[in-house]
This record gives C-alpha cells, structure tokens and sequence, in this order.
C-alpha cells in the first residue's frame, strides 16, 4: 500500500471514530435525561405513597395548561408501563421500586457507554498521533500531495440560498396567486 493512501485510511479511521464518538454522548446525553425523569417521577410517588388522607386534591399538569386534579386514596394505585406497551396496575410503593430499578439499570447502561467513550477516545488520540508521526516523515512530494487533498476535501461547500421572489403587484387592490 502506498504512503499516502495508508494515511488517507487512517484518516478516514480517525473520523469515522470520532463520529461513533458524537453518537455516543448523544445517546449518553439522551439516557440522562430519561434517567431524571424517572427519578422525579418516583419522588412524587413516594410523596403521593406518604400524603396525609385529609390534604387537599392536587393537580397533576399534562402540559399546555392542561391539569388533571387528583385526590388522596389511602390505598393509591398508578398505571405503569411494564414493557412492551404492557400495562399494569401497581400501588404507589411497588411503582416507586420500578422507576428506581429503571434508574438504577439506565445509570449502569450510561456507566457503559462512558466507558466506551474514554476508549474510544484514547484510540482517536492514539490514532491521530500515528498519523501525525507518519505524515511528518513522509518524502515532500507526497506530503504536499496529501496536504491538497486534504485541503480539496476540507473546503466548505457553499449553499446558495435562493433569492427570494419579487411579488408582483396586480392592478390596484386585485389579488393575484402571489397573494
């Protein structure tokens, strides 16, 4: 294989890395949120689980303004997914220990990821200071050779926005198609 086509590989090896690690704190980024949400939801469940039965109703919002009112049962029950678009009826207690166990297994999931992403990124920088070594004894012709590649293949494609269309104004208070 020549120089220069072994250091377009790992170039193209360094990015494709450097993509899968995006996703991959993307996905990190998402699991977090989910896990937040789940733990919020089980501390309302445990307040709701200790409420005194003489409170007052509350209300539960649904968003856009919309609130549901709710009052205390000694004995509550919640609806909760239990996979699979199955759903169950659970006291407040057992559902508070779902979303918990649901934190805890989306804590470790995220633990996971994380790790693949020092890893990932421990390989990028391995990767990348090969190549710099690599491309730093090259003969000059093929360095300058692959710095124009790289320079062709680094230009910002420009995107021409289109201009915008005159309207055009009919005979006095007409209305045309524009309109």
């Amino acid at each position: 294989m020549q120089p220069s086509s072994d250091l377009q590989q790992k170039a193209r090896l360094i990015e494709v890395n450097r993509q899968r690690l995006e996703q991959l704190k993307n996905q990190i980024s998402q699991l977090e949120i989910i896990q937040s949400e789940h733990l919020e939801v089980s501390v309302s469940l445990k307040a709701l689980s200790v409420a005194d039965p003489k409170s007052k109703p509350s209300l539960i919002p649904l968003g856009a303004g919309v609130h549901i009112p709710l009052s205390y049962e000694e004995n509550g029950h919640i609806i909760i997914d239990i996979g699979g678009g199955i759903l169950a009826e659970k006291p407040y207690g057992e559902g508070v220990e779902m979303l918990q166990k649901r934190a805890t297994d989306i804590g470790i999931i995220i633990d996971q990821l994380f790790n693949e992403a020092k890893t990932i990124e421990q390989k990028i920088a391995e990767m990348a200071t090969l190549f710099n070594n690599e491309a730093a004894n090259l003969p000059p012709a093929i360095s300058s050779e692959i710095e124009q590649n790289e320079e062709a293949n680094s230009k910002p494609i420009s995107v021409e926005k289109p201009k915008p269309s005159r309207r055009r104004k009919g005979f006095g208070s007409e209305l045309t198609l524009d309109d």
